[in-house]
């Protein structure tokens, strides 16, 4: 039977009395945990959990449930999808309801002097992560929706105006995974909020470091720049905004913040050279360009999948490489990837 096979028959055994439901449903994850399809059954039993509790229980699991991986990502969709229907409170519920479990799992986590307890969203992430500041340490996996969690949760804390609290879970996002731009990008926007510059400046100094797609170096190119816009250094500004097109040439804030530069120094901000732009940041300790410690990561990562022939992965960490640096050898190998017979 294929996914949707399983799924119906599951279904169809579920009887309406929660209790009897909920505990067939446990027995199924248990049957199906082994199967070819396991990830995709685990995740929709998961959600049939979730939707099997009472609407009073959803924002009060128990240890038991929020301790299932599927069901954790069940009741985090659920907030997430609460949040895009503008339904926050609901969404908030929700997710304090998780932090609280989470939070209490924590010091089972505590790292020690041999292993941290940490989860990454791919394995370039952990590679990097690793090479930066994790020498000889042995890395045991948590849930990757910890650090997810505390993100969703700090960004609507954000959204709400509640920057302390906002603050707190992004940190703990943070402690998670802290590799993740994305939580850096949010940490970021609360330091320019409290017009804390020099943070400011830092955290995005350390996103660029990570970054390992073309939209958030773009992105960190662009938040330096305004960083150095409040500094008044608009040549740097400039040469910051007009790179990161580089990385997004689909975004509309480079071309208004040179016009808005322009309104502030009284001249024509002109897109200095590529080479007077290396020069800029070489003077101001900026990294010109992707992290080349991420790039080798990526390429490795490509050359080992294809070599296992998962093809989908090879092409997925090469095309990192390639958007990044638009280097024609790496879309060679790209293209001369099978297509179609992904592992």
């Amino acid at each position: 039977m294929d996914y949707e096979e399983i799924m119906q028959e599951i279904k169809s055994n579920l009887c309406g009395d929660e209790l009897t439901d909920l505990q067939y449903l446990q027995t199924q994850l248990d049957k199906y945990k082994d199967h070819e399809l396991s990830q995709e059954l685990m995740w929709g039993i998961g959600r049939l959990i979730f939707e099997t509790l009472p609407e009073h229980q959803k924002a009060e699991l128990s240890d038991t449930l929020v301790t299932n991986i599927q069901v954790l990502g069940a009741v985090l969709e659920e907030a997430q999808n609460e949040i895009a229907e503008q339904n926050y409170e609901r969404g908030l519920g929700l997710l304090e309801s998780l932090v609280e479990k989470i939070d209490a799992a924590a010091p089972k986590f505590d790292a020690d002097s041999e292993h941290e307890y940490l989860c990454f969203d791919n394995l370039l992430e952990e590679v990097l992560y690793t090479k930066l500041y994790n020498p000889g340490k042995v890395i045991r996996h948590v849930p990757r929706e910890y650090s997810d969690t505390y993100l969703v949760y700090g960004n609507l804390l954000l959204e709400m105006g509640r920057l302390k609290e906002a603050r707190r879970a992004l940190l703990k996002a943070n402690r998670w995974n802290p590799m993740k731009v994305e939580t850096l990008f949010e940490l970021g926007e609360i330091y320019k909020k409290n017009q804390q510059y020099k943070r400011y400046l830092e955290i995005n100094m350390k996103a660029l470091q990570h970054a390992y797609t073309a939209r958030n170096l773009a992105r960190c190119y662009r938040n330096l720049g305004f960083y150095y816009v409040e500094k008044q250094n608009y040549e740097l500004a400039t040469a910051l905004y007009s790179f990161s097109v580089r990385f997004d040439k689909v975004s509309q804030i480079p071309g208004a913040a040179l016009q808005y530069i322009s309104h502030l120094s009284g001249q024509r901000a002109v897109p200095p050279s590529f080479q007077r732009c290396a020069e800029l940041f070489a003077e101001h300790g900026i990294q010109f360009g992707p992290n080349d410690l991420v790039l080798s990561i990526a390429i490795s990562l490509g050359d080992q999948a294809r070599e296992a022939q998962a093809y989908e992965e090879a092409g997925y960490y090469y095309s990192l490489a390639y958007d990044l640096t638009g280097d024609p050898q790496v879309k060679a190998w790209i293209d001369a990837l099978p297509v179609g017979e992904a592992n």
